[in-house]
């Protein structure tokens, strides 16, 4: 994992405990985020986006006196945890590489088309010439360090 995803991942659970916590705000933060990360339909979009508040009267009555905050924000915390430790898996000076110019979602189809070196051309075509050329910067740079 780079420091830099690293640093803002770490941010992110530094928020957590920030006085004026405000959870709407926090989760719109570590959707663009890990959006950038993981790619649109990861699974940890999908559960940043059904953190809530349950106010019901039920909720209330079984939460006996226990902050329904802390609760929320421990899910929280594991979400982002679990995202620190699946990058931190990612040891490959490419796959780092990739992680750190691509969107999750553009990774996953390079990955996918590593066996098809059709449609690996056509999925590094559809990348601006910008990001090619960081792109080979960088794995240049990885591979000759």
């Amino acid at each position: 994992m780079t420091k830099q995803a690293q640093h803002i991942l770490q941010e992110l659970l530094t928020a957590l405990d920030q006085k004026n916590f405000d959870l709407d705000v926090w989760k719109t933060k570590a959707s663009l985020v890990l959006k950038r990360l993981f790619g649109d339909e990861s699974e940890h979009i999908k559960l940043i986006e059904s953190l809530h508040y349950d106010y019901s009267s039920w909720s209330l009555r079984d939460e006996s006196g226990s902050k329904l905050a802390n609760r929320v924000k421990e899910q929280a915390r594991g979400i982002v945890q679990a995202a620190i430790m699946e990058l931190s898996l990612a040891d490959n000076p490419l796959e780092k590489v990739l992680h750190l110019l691509l969107s999750g979602e553009q990774v996953q189809q390079i990955q996918q088309n590593l066996n098809n070196e059709a449609a690996l051309l056509a999925s590094i075509q559809k990348l601006d010439q910008g990001t090619k050329d960081q792109l080979l910067a960088r794995l240049i740079k990885e591979g000759l360090a």
